[in-house]
């Protein structure tokens, strides 16, 4: 049985930090590159919000694509940020 599952943490290096952790963890860092091309083929996303990481475009941060923190939270047993999208849409990054 194989499980998928993503890890969200929050870091000031994104793609040094997916790369150790999933080193660690024997797993492989996403690769977003086909995405990105067809994001960037249709103008959907413009070169400034991307880097290159092994060779291959990455997106910089979640920040930096457009989304805004709403608050940040701590509580026992969890924290969390609430973010929106650039259209105003809320989601959660633990």
């Amino acid at each position: 049985m194989t499980l998928d599952w993503k890890v969200v943490i929050d870091c000031a290096d994104p793609h040094a930090q997916a790369t150790f952790w999933a080193a660690a963890l024997g797993y492989v860092v996403e690769d977003n590159s086909v995405l990105i091309e067809r994001l960037l083929k249709a103008g959907a996303i413009s070169q400034d919000i991307l880097v290159t990481v092994d060779d291959r475009p990455a997106f910089r941060t979640l920040q930096k694509l457009g989304a805004t923190v709403l608050q940040e939270i701590k509580e026992p047993g969890t924290e969390h940020v609430i973010m929106t999208d650039p259209e105003g849409n809320e989601f959660c990054v633990q």
